[in-house]
Order: structure tokens, then C-alpha cells, then sequence
């Protein structure tokens, strides 16, 4: 969508041979190691999270955390440099409104029970459709973020049938 994404190599088998020079090329990295399968997210439903993530790896951790996956039945493994985050949520995009959770730092603390998020639904149909309240923060703004999100629904579009 647009976005600069750190660089990641997925793998199919936990002995890949392109992981350890993937991991030289950025040495003081820490990394997160997730699954990516299919079945997680749909047109209708969003099920990550279905396996463990590990967040915050050093790199001689990650070829455990790979093997442990793939021994879980996890058929392909995502490795990322993992960026600290200084917003994260969750949006739920349809054509007109975008439904909106967001917390300050890492998601986590949100999933953890130990943060109450904000929440909007910001509308091109104007303030009639929507609700809460959308501040701006740390130069996101309600334009920049729906531009972002309709950038990746482009992307990932998808039409049944």
C-alpha cells in the first residue's frame, strides 16, 4: 500500500538456508517471527493470531522460534525486523467507513487487558456516519489514515465469486 516495510523472508521449511544470511545482513536487529497462512485473514474475518508471534527476537532465538512453529503445523513462518511501534490498532475497512481501535505502543497491551483502546468510525459520507473521536497523532491524521487504508484494501481487494 504504499508503506515502507521492513524486508522479510518467508519460509516454508525450518531449515531454510536463506535464513541465517537474512539475519547476518542486519546483525543488532531484533525480530519478530509469526505465521502466515491462508486461513487467517479472509474478506470476512480476520483470525490472526491463530498461532504464537513472537515479538522482540534476538537473532540466535530464531531458528527456534521457526522450528517451533513449523512443529506446531504452521505452514509458512514470517521473519521481520521488528519496529517498536508508536500507535498500532486494529481497522476494519469497508467501501464507505473504516471501524477504528487504536492504543499508543504496541498492540499487545491491548490484547493483554492492560490498555483501553480509542475508538472511532471515520466516513466519506461525513460526520453524520460517523463516531468517536479521530485526533490527530504524531502526524496521523484522519485523511492520511484513510488514504493508507483504502491503499491497502487496492491491494488486497477482494470480489467474491
Amino acid at each position: 500500500a504504499g508503506q515502507p516495510v521492513p524486508e522479510a523472508l518467508s519460509l516454508e521449511q525450518g531449515d531454510d538456508s536463506a535464513l541465517p544470511a537474512f539475519l547476518a545482513r542486519q546483525p543488532d536487529a531484533i525480530w519478530a517471527v509469526r505465521s502466515s497462512s491462508f486461513g487467517e485473514d479472509q474478506a470476512d474475518a480476520a483470525n490472526a493470531g491463530l498461532s504464537t508471534t513472537f515479538l522482540r527476537e534476538p537473532s540466535h532465538n530464531v531458528p527456534a522460534r521457526v522450528a517451533e512453529l513449523h512443529s506446531a503445523g504452521v505452514e509458512e513462518v514470517v521473519v521481520q525486523r521488528f519496529i517498536t511501534p508508536v500507535l498500532s490498532g486494529i481497522a476494519f475497512v469497508r467501501h464507505l467507513s473504516v471501524e477504528l481501535e487504536w492504543v499508543e505502543g504496541h498492540l499487545e497491551s491491548l490484547a493483554d487487558g492492560q490498555a483501553s483502546p480509542e475508538r472511532a468510525i471515520i466516513s466519506r459520507l461525513g460526520a453524520a456516519w460517523s463516531s468517536g473521536d479521530f485526533k490527530p497523532s504524531h502526524g496521523l491524521t484522519e485523511e492520511v489514515l484513510w488514504d493508507f487504508l483504502q491503499g491497502v484494501l487496492r491491494v488486497f481487494h477482494y470480489v467474491p465469486g
